[in-house]
């Protein structure tokens, strides 16, 4: 019974959560849809995959002691959700997939609008030390551009 009380308030926590970050998620980003400020070439490397034709886009857009969010999709595969490495430094902290929907992502013409991640910060982050967060499409070189209002750095107390 405990375990199903459990698994019932994390579901309806994610549900808030998404809630309250699509919304803050929405007014913060720039328009999905604008071509020229979400557009990122991907550099080619032997050791990465090569780029999909028209690259990738989207934004590292919450960076805080509780969670890290932001969007990512390949336009010249709109229906797939790109996975996304979760960086401190050049240390792996986390993969996540880039699958949640957003409305103004659909409307920005961003494929199905299935193009967000939100992950849980990591307990290693908690250490009152100042770590350097970035967001990189797994594979490849592109590292997610963060908001303007989103922090380069944070340190999250024990």
């Amino acid at each position: 019974m405990r375990v199903m009380w459990q698994q019932a308030a994390m579901s309806m926590m994610r549900g808030l959560l998404l809630t309250l970050i699509a919304g803050a998620c929405s007014t913060q980003s720039p328009p999905a849809g604008d071509a020229k400020t979400d557009r990122s070439p991907v550099e080619s490397t032997p050791s990465r995959q090569s780029e999909p034709p028209g690259g990738y886009e989207g934004f590292l857009e919450m960076v805080t002691c509780d969670v890290l969010s932001g969007w990512a999709w390949a336009p010249s595969q709109p229906e797939t959700p790109l996975k996304i490495d979760l960086y401190d430094g050049d240390r792996l902290l986390a993969t996540t997939s880039a699958e949640l929907f957003r409305q103004d992502l659909l409307d920005g013409r961003k494929g199905n609008g299935r193009h967000q991640f939100i992950q849980k910060t990591p307990p290693a982050i908690r250490d009152g030390q100042l770590h350097s967060i970035r967001a990189r499409v797994q594979g490849t070189s592109f590292t997610l551009p963060r908001l303007d209002d989103t922090p380069p750095s944070i340190t999250c107390q024990p």
